[in-house]
């Protein structure tokens, strides 16, 4: 099946890997917060930092009972009062777990550098965001129909150009011929195929011949 990339979204693409960098920077926070109590076991491998992730409350409550030491019988203790004990800062570790919304990271797109304690952003996982940001065409027909007005596309670009047409008549051109759009590129205006026009025309065209 054909695909053809009609956008790279690229600034969407750099602000969502800017946002998954800050999402991985308090993330890592909160792991060398935990690092950093008595008693708790640290979390220091991939697959620790992989599992904490899981279920970061609930792998909470279940180290506090086990590296702590503690045995119960019948009714298990309130793992809160057990890290009082040990001088756990178990309400800091809630509210960091908590802000940093660790258990959303999308773990398949970062790495865990033991060294600094820290999780990042792979450049596989920013490959992968760029990926899910582009916009692509597959339908045959649209395919075609993009590519005839994208060729009336260029030859209107460059007769713009030639005879100084304005930014504003551009846009104007544009609204009248709605299977058409204006943006912005540089310190220019270019005609580009108006995608969801065209993918309209097509949805009406295959609704008649049903």
């Amino acid at each position: 099946m054909e695909k053809l990339l009609i956008n790279e979204n690229k600034d969407r693409a750099e602000a969502d890997i800017l946002n998954l960098h800050q999402h991985g920077k308090a993330v890592s926070e909160t792991i060398r917060f935990w690092n950093s109590q008595p008693a708790l076991t640290p979390l220091n491998t991939a697959k620790g930092v992989s599992d904490f992730l899981k279920d970061p409350l609930g792998h909470l409550d279940k180290h506090v009972l086990s590296d702590t030491g503690v045995t119960f019988g019948a009714h298990k203790p309130d793992p809160r009062m057990v890290a009082q004990m040990f001088r756990i800062q178990y309400d800091e570790l809630v509210r960091k777990i908590s802000t940093s919304q660790a258990r959303s990271l999308n773990v398949d797109l970062f790495t865990f550098e033991p060294d600094k304690c820290e999780v990042v952003l792979s450049e596989e996982g920013k490959d992968i965001v760029r990926e899910r940001a582009r916009k692509y065409l597959t339908d045959p027909d649209t395919i075609k129909m993009y590519r005839d007005i994208q060729d009336v596309c260029d030859k209107l670009n460059a007769l713009c150009s030639t005879f100084g047409i304005a930014a504003f008549e551009r846009n104007a051109a544009a609204r009248q011929m709605n299977f058409l759009r204006c943006e912005v590129e540089g310190k220019s205006w270019r005609f580009l195929p108006n995608v969801e026009r065209i993918q309209d025309y097509i949805n009406r065209q295959s609704f008649k011949k049903q």
